[in-house]
């Protein structure tokens, strides 16, 4: 699955992830690759995708880096792989749990869209 073909089928809606079956995190997908991310713990963040080199690539408003994800279909299940998890340790994979329309809801300092 490519960048282009995750972004056309998330946009618009909200899409949430697991990892080994429990919640990991949420993100709303926007207009002009504009993005949600919220963890876990409910911390809201803004950010933006790109397409690096095929794999799905997100900057957010945090200064936290760039944080790139390969992504990949096994019939009607979709998987996101970390390509940023240091060498030591098993790259992080997600699981898509659920796709909806309702917008995420953010609260504290660094509120969504």
């Amino acid at each position: 699955m490519t960048p282009a073909e995750f972004g056309a089928m998330a946009e618009s809606y909200t899409l949430y992830f697991s990892e080994n079956g429990n919640h990991y995190g949420s993100e709303q997908y926007l207009s002009d690759r504009r993005t949600v991310w919220r963890d876990s713990n409910g911390r809201c963040v803004n950010g933006k995708w790109s397409d690096i080199d095929g794999a799905m690539c997100f900057v957010y408003d945090d200064d936290s880096g760039v944080h790139c994800w390969t992504l990949s279909r096994e019939g009607e299940r979709i998987f996101v792989l970390s390509t940023n998890d240091p060498p030591e340790r098993p790259p992080t994979l997600l699981e898509l749990s659920r796709k909806d329309d309702v917008p995420i809801s953010c609260r504290g300092p660094r509120v969504g869209v």
